[in-house]
């Protein structure tokens, strides 16, 4: 007996299933395949275009661009950074432009999520950046950030400096704002990351320019 595409996805239900019964389950899982696959007799070895578009509407990620919570899938973008400057010595203040702090709000399903540093929408160059203060005899520059989220806090050296007999009064030093990413294993449930920053001394300062903060689900 020759099996066409139809009666042979009807064979392995009947044999999977049994012939008695679950018929109703039988056609739902039909009506499925061929929606997926679309006319069995043309789309024997693809997705059809209709059936891929489809599919693809259920997978697209809400995007917000202020930091608010787009929900589980979604993917969460600060407000931009644009330029942003800190000679706090050690101490820590949230990164913040035009009254908006730079943080990120996810409702997660569980899964790990990425918290990272991108550009923001503008055409300026991203940068991070640890400069002296106009301060010729500073030996040393090192600029911090932190990413937070309640008290579990992250992190990283933007750049350090370290010349004795370095006598300019600009010296910096950038790095490639990317390098601040985080993957933290987070139960579900809904969390706020914020990016903070701080100096060395309060001859140096920090400067974040035209970054967004970002978090998704991987």
């Amino acid at each position: 007996m020759a099996f066409t595409y139809t009666k042979l996805n009807d064979f392995i239900l009947d044999q999977l299933l049994g012939f008695s019964n679950l018929n109703a389950l039988k056609n739902s899982v039909r009506y499925l395949g061929e929606t997926i696959l679309g006319d069995p007799a043309a789309n024997s070895d693809k997705v059809s275009a209709a059936a891929a578009n489809s599919i693809r509407s259920q997978t697209t990620r809400t995007v917000t661009t202020d930091g608010t919570d787009p929900g589980v899938g979604g993917v969460s973008q600060s407000w931009s950074t644009v330029i942003y400057s800190n000679s706090s010595a050690a101490s820590f203040s949230d990164v913040t432009y035009g009254g908006h702090v730079t943080s990120v709000t996810l409702t997660t399903s569980g899964r790990p999520v990425m918290i990272s540093l991108q550009p923001d929408a503008s055409e300026n160059a991203c940068y991070l950046s640890a400069s002296k203060n106009g301060t010729a005899s500073m030996a040393s520059i090192e600029g911090w950030v932190q990413i937070v989220r309640g008290a579990v806090i992250r992190w990283f050296i933007v750049g350090t400096h370290w010349n004795p007999a370095d006598t300019s009064t600009n010296h910096a030093i950038n790095g490639p704002p990317n390098a601040v990413c985080w993957i933290d294993a987070v139960a579900a449930g809904t969390y706020t990351w914020t990016l903070r920053s701080a100096t060395s001394s309060v001859t140096s300062y920090i400067q974040i320019g035209y970054c967004r903060l970002v978090a998704y689900e991987i």
